[in-house]
């Protein structure tokens, strides 16, 4: 790169702040010994190579080769390696991880001690907890709780509302076991967010696309999970 290249690169980088809350020297770094934070258009005393040039602007922040941004939806950390970005850069990534929303479904109910109350707790699939007014909290337990707690003692109860895949979660805490997640069409991922991921790998079979990954997301809407290759026999 000439000097002269240097205009046409900060040129580029004045129109690109347009629109933006960005100033374009904020979008010019020394490399190096070269280290420059300017606070104004910059002149081009030092050698061409001792500038980097900001590639984008992402929320009203210049993106340089060697930062790090987020997915919006798969959260999934990323390295800025090359000026090369996909066009839809900026809707799907961001400075920060998404932050995930939790829907509680199961909550703790005051207890009464009512028949109504009872009935429901002897009656539940998946077990139930209390909370006594000492503050200690029970196992999980099932069938009536005459036979298992004190229920004088009891203040609240909680009805066990399981994730689907409860039991292999546990396995996959204890273990760490790689996990096969087949997501459900359309995908909300290209295959440029796995590239170099260091827990997950992006396949593809006759059905479609699947994961073979350490660090599985366990919510994802309609996704099929297993310990073994999809279509193997345990």
């Amino acid at each position: 790169m000439k000097t002269e290249d240097l205009y046409i690169e900060y040129a580029r980088v004045i129109n690109m702040c347009k629109g933006t809350k960005v100033k374009p020297w904020k979008c010019i770094k020394g490399k190096g010994i070269f280290y420059s934070d300017f606070d104004t258009h910059p002149e081009f005393k030092s050698p061409p190579y001792a500038y980097d040039f900001a590639i984008t602007i992402l929320e009203d922040r210049p993106v340089f080769v060697g930062d790090t941004v987020y997915h919006k939806l798969t959260g999934i950390k990323r390295a800025i390696e090359s000026k090369l970005l996909v066009d839809d850069f900026k809707e799907k990534f961001a400075w920060c991880p998404p932050k995930r929303t939790f829907i509680m479904t199961a909550q703790w109910v005051k207890y009464d001690g009512s028949d109504e109350q009872i009935a429901e707790i002897e009656n539940v699939k998946n077990g139930w907890l209390v909370i006594f007014y000492d503050g200690t909290q029970s196992e999980i337990h099932k069938g009536y709780p005459g036979k298992s707690v004190n229920m004088h003692a009891i203040q609240k109860y909680l009805i066990c509302n399981p994730h689907p895949y409860a039991d292999m979660i546990c396995q996959w805490a204890r273990t760490g076991q790689p996990v096969w997640v087949r997501p459900k069409k359309p995908y909300e991922f290209k295959v440029s967010d796995y590239e170099n991921h260091p827990t997950t790998k992006l396949m593809v079979d006759d059905k479609g696309v699947y994961l073979i990954t350490t660090t599985p997301d366990w919510n994802i809407p309609g996704a099929e999970y297993s310990f073994t290759p999809f279509g193997e026999e345990v």
